[in-house]
């Protein structure tokens, strides 16, 4: 049923034009850039040249990679970049109702837990994040936080291998996913475990549940410990949370939770007519208050919530639900001023994220609670029409716009399929997105792979006007002879020098580049202003090699993900055994 509800609800997805949303002047270049990488053998592109017009950045250092690791998949079995990016969204989204299904099974009937994985696919704000958006990495985080608590939190009452894995797997998942993802939903991955643990006081469980966690993030630690110690290389933390990205000016009003508008535009800053929807859905609403209702004469009747595991969930739900709704609007200002790190976010509307995941969930316990369980038909009839509702509800959300790039405008365009097709048979005015998906527009347009700069390493002062006229050269005297690629990031010169003189690399100096000489270290350093890389080099003919590898601290990050994934094997088999 979850399958098909979101194979019928994504026909008018597939086709033959990128889906438009916020972020499509930017995925494909980020895309583009992460394939020319890996095909060049660099599997985990921290340094990608093609940025800045070619003097490179470290945007995925910084910037969660695994979407674009998923969307290269589908590229290297031959996909196009606008096929791989509808398939990415769909896979994404499949699975985290899938997942949602997983976790809801933990407590709810089948049937109710079937409404709560079709509610969760059709949450506003999830579509709004595939279809409005175009958020690789929020979307797919909306897998990982139901998965993350099925394992994790579940691991306190239901002991296994399985669970400990997924669990594990899955808060490794979410930094490398959406980092701000991260840093909004494991808190509540945490309180959830915490919950289980005050319903079965089982200490070893929640040992257990710790320790999945601490697995998780000591997994993920080759890329999020590096990418924190060495913000402070780079401008993002005050181009991320100061002008526009200011919370503040992005608070919800809480009509807006309710409103069912759509819209393909923007958050405005501080006015209420947002040109895209924040609301959480009427149906959501709707089955929301009825499990909490349910929940009330639950603890009427048993004077408390006892061990059912159903009360258990059905709290934890609509107290992430409530706690998150509030999170969006003006009310909760206070608690973001006082916490510093929920800057980052930028957006409290990120929020709605979990406030659909909690209602989502809720609505299972509203289903069983509907229909009693003596009455063979009525669960699955209750179901039934739930689905129905939903589908009738926000069905006409699902329907995508597609990209078209607006030549007048320098931008792409929001567009239907038949408005899609109608204005390229304009081609002085429009064009097909995909016909400028390319490295040489990419280097050529100066992109960042970033909306603000956020990722230019300190060394340079400003973003350059123009593409370098070649890869190196001599500064003062000398000649370079011979010039080779030996790789994505890495460079051989055969250089001849009448007196000592510094060779210009025409990338950012960032941590990591190092340079050789005749097969010795060599100090580089970079240039003022452009930020470029400049290696001091003797007199004579010598053979000069810049690569971009390692640190110390990423060395020893990577230590520790290899580490914690051993013991996760060996953890995992040793639980398989033991179980019969």
């Amino acid at each position: 049923m979850i399958a098909l509800v979101a194979a019928v609800a994504s026909l008018p997805l597939w086709r033959p034009f990128f889906v438009y949303g916020h972020s499509i002047e930017l995925d494909p270049f980020r895309q583009l850039a992460f394939d020319a990488a890996f095909r060049a053998g660099d599997w985990f592109p921290r340094w990608t040249p093609d940025w800045y017009r070619g003097y490179g950045a470290p945007l995925f250092h910084f910037y969660a990679p695994l979407p674009y690791f998923v969307s290269e998949l589908w590229l290297l079995a031959g996909a196009s970049l606008p096929r791989a990016f509808q398939l990415t969204l769909f896979s994404g989204w499949l699975a985290s109702g899938l997942a949602m299904y997983l976790l809801a099974r933990d407590a709810f009937s089948r049937p109710a837990a079937t409404v709560a994985a079709v509610l969760y696919l059709f949450a506003p704000y999830h579509l709004v994040d595939m279809l409005v958006r175009h958020a690789l990495g929020e979307h797919l985080a909306f897998l990982w936080v139901p998965l993350a608590i099925w394992g994790v939190a579940g691991s306190v009452s239901r002991p296994g291998a399985l669970r400990f894995a997924v669990g594990a797997l899955a808060v490794a998942a979410l930094p490398l996913t959406h980092n701000l993802s991260a840093l909004l939903a494991l808190p509540v991955v945490i309180a959830w475990s915490g919950l289980e643990w005050a319903r079965t006081r089982d200490h070893a469980g929640l040992a257990r549940a710790a320790s999945a966690t601490a697995l998780g993030l000591a997994l993920s630690a080759f890329f999020w410990l590096p990418a924190l110690v060495d913000l402070a290389a780079v401008s993002a933390r005050e181009r991320l949370t100061g002008g526009f990205f200011r919370y503040s000016l992005h608070f919800v009003e809480p009509g807006q939770l309710f409103s069912p508008a759509w819209g393909f535009g923007g958050s405005r800053p501080g006015v209420a007519d947002d040109d895209m929807s924040f609301q959480i859905g009427l149906l959501h609403w709707a089955l929301a208050a009825v499990a909490a209702a349910a929940l009330g004469r639950h603890l009427w009747q048993t004077r408390g919530l006892g061990q059912e595991a159903g009360a258990w969930a059905a709290l934890a739900a609509l107290g992430v639900f409530a706690g998150a709704a509030w999170m969006t609007t003006a009310a909760s200002q206070p608690l973001w001023d006082a916490i510093p790190l929920l800057a980052l976010a930028q957006f409290p509307w990120r929020l709605l994220a979990l406030a659909a995941f909690g209602a989502s969930l809720a609505s299972g316990f509203a289903i069983d609670a509907l229909a009693p369980r003596e009455q063979r038909w009525a669960r699955p009839l209750a179901a039934g029409a739930a689905i129905l509702c939903a589908a009738l509800a926000y069905g006409a959300y699902a329907q995508p716009r597609f990209a078209v790039y607006d030549l007048a405008r320098g931008e792409p365009a929001p567009a239907t399929f038949a408005e899609a097709r109608a204005r390229l048979a304009d081609p002085s005015r429009y064009q097909d997105l995909a016909a400028r998906a390319d490295l040489a527009t990419l280097i050529a347009s100066g992109q960042s792979g970033a909306s603000r700069h956020e990722y230019l390493p300190d060394a340079a002062t400003r973003p350059p006007a123009s593409p370098p006229l070649a890869r190196a050269e001599m500064l003062g005297a000398g000649r370079i002879e011979r010039a080779e690629r030996l790789g994505a990031n890495h460079d051989r010169f055969t250089v001849v020098l009448p007196a000592a003189g510094e060779l210009r690399f025409n990338q950012f100096h960032f941590a990591g580049w190092r340079a050789e000489i005749d097969g010795d270290r060599a100090t580089l350093r970079a240039e003022p202003g452009s930020g470029a890389i400049l290696v001091p080099v003797p007199a004579g003919a010598h053979v000069v090699e810049i690569e971009f590898g390692s640190t110390p601290l990423r060395r020893a990050a990577s230590a520790a993900s290899g580490i914690a994934l051993l013991v996760l094997v060996i953890a995992s088999a040793r639980a398989a055994r033991r179980q019969p």
